[in-house]
């Protein structure tokens, strides 16, 4: 009779372990993923406040410095105009330099994907292609349509 009560002992103890082993792998499962979606949004968030703020002040720095510049065309004998536009293509530069070592930290190179690396790359040429497309309206010997062509 000791056999028969081993066994049912043993299966009584199979059917509580085998679902409780189940639903632990269950939940170690479940934490995984919740685990890898919230390492993702943190990732995505970080690069997102770390690249935030550097675009905005490029995006306005180059406004107000295209807005100068029109001005400065359309008025060249003004001097205010002149020096106004020269503070703003330095604050601009400024900008720039940031948007550019924002662009190159650690912080976001290490979580982007090859495509928004080839992105940060396209938008720094574009940043260069102004910076010597402003030193070109610099030229005295530029023309007005060339030089608003330009901008």
């Amino acid at each position: 009779m000791g056999l028969r009560h081993r066994s049912i002992r043993l299966r009584v103890g199979i059917l509580i372990i085998v679902p409780v082993l189940c639903l632990i792998a269950l939940y170690g499962f479940v934490t995984s993923i919740t685990a890898g979606s919230a390492l993702t949004q943190t990732h995505a968030k970080s690069i997102k406040d770390d690249l935030a703020t550097p675009v905005t002040a490029f995006q306005v720095a180059l406004d107000t410095e295209r807005h100068d510049a029109l001005l400065s065309l359309a008025a060249p004998t003004n001097t205010q105009y002149a020096s106004k536009l020269g503070q703003q293509e330095n604050m601009t530069q400024v900008a720039l330099g940031t948007l550019r070592a924002a662009m190159a930290s650690s912080a976001v190179t290490g979580y982007a994907s090859a495509e928004a690396a080839d992105i940060a790359a396209s938008t720094c040429a574009q940043s260069a292609a102004i910076s010597a497309a402003a030193a070109r309206s610099d030229d005295s010997s530029a023309e007005r349509p060339v030089s608003s062509a330009v901008w």
